[in-house]
C-alpha cells in the first residue's frame, strides 16, 4: 500500500486528519535539516459487526472511500513540505493498514531501519506548558521502539520529549576489541609465558 521508503530520512508520522498534524510536520519542517523525509500513516480499516447488515459492496464501498481519503490527506501534507521548499521527489509517503497504531509504527521503524522519526505526543487540544505524552499508540513508540531511531514527540507545533537513538557496535568496534577466539589465544600465549619464565627462574636457582 506504501510508496518507496527511504532508508536514511525523517519519517514522520501524520493523522488522516490534517489540522491535527499539520503544525507538527510544520516544527519538523522548520527545526530540522531535513533533506528527505517519509509521511507515515496508518489507516485503521473498517470492520463493521456482521450485524451491521450492509452488504459486501456497501463495506468495500467505505473502506475505498477511506483509503481515498488517508491518500488526499497524504498529498495535502507532500503539498506542506513542496511549500516549505522541500523538492516533490524528497517527499515519500507510506500508509499501512493495522488495527494498532504503535504496533504498525515500531513494525515498519524495525523492518525499514528507521533512525529518525517525529510524531504526536498528544492530540492538540490536550496540549499544555511541561505536560509528558499522554498518546497510548506515542507511549507504545516510546517504550517498544528499537534504541537506534530518534524521536520527537511533539503536540500543537510544540516539543514535548526527544527520545536519543543510540546504535550497536559495528564490525570495525568489534574488530578492535577482538573475537572470543583471539582472547582465547592470548590467554593461552600468556599462561605458557609465565610457566616458562618460571622454569627458567627455577633451572637458574638450582644451577646456583
Amino acid at each position: 500500500m506504501g510508496e518507496t521508503l527511504y532508508s536514511d530520512v525523517i519519517y514522520v508520522a501524520v493523522n488522516q486528519y490534517v489540522p491535527e498534524s499539520e503544525l507538527n510536520l510544520l516544527w519538523t519542517l522548520k527545526t530540522l535539516r531535513v533533506k528527505k523525509l517519509c509521511l507515515l500513516q496508518v489507516l485503521i480499516p473498517f470492520s463493521p459487526n456482521p450485524s451491521c447488515g450492509l452488504s459486501k459492496s456497501e463495506i468495500k464501498a467505505i473502506q475505498d472511500s477511506e483509503l481515498k481519503t488517508s491518500y488526499d490527506s497524504l498529498y495535502k501534507y507532500r503539498d506542506i513540505c513542496t511549500n516549505e521548499g522541500v523538492n516533490e521527489k524528497d517527499v515519500g509517503i507510506s500508509l499501512v493498514s493495522g488495527y494498532d497504531v504503535g504496533e504498525e509504527i515500531v513494525k515498519l521503524i524495525n523492518q525499514n531501519n528507521i533512525k529518525k522519526l517525529v510524531m504526536g505526543a498528544a492530540a492538540n487540544p490536550h496540549y499544555s506548558r511541561g505536560m509528558s505524552i499522554t498518546s497510548r499508540k506515542a507511549e507504545y513508540v516510546s517504550q517498544h521502539a528499537p534504541t537506534r531511531c530518534k524521536i520527537w514527540f511533539i503536540c500543537k507545533g510544540k516539543l514535548i520529549k526527544t527520545r536519543e537513538g543510540s546504535f550497536d557496535l559495528g564490525s570495525d568496534s568489534l574488530k578492535k576489541l577482538g573475537t572470543p577466539t583471539q582472547h582465547t589465544s592470548l590467554s593461552y600465549l600468556a599462561m605458557v609465558f609465565i610457566i616458562i619464565s618460571f622454569f627458567l627462574l627455577y633451572s637458574i636457582s638450582f644451577l646456583h
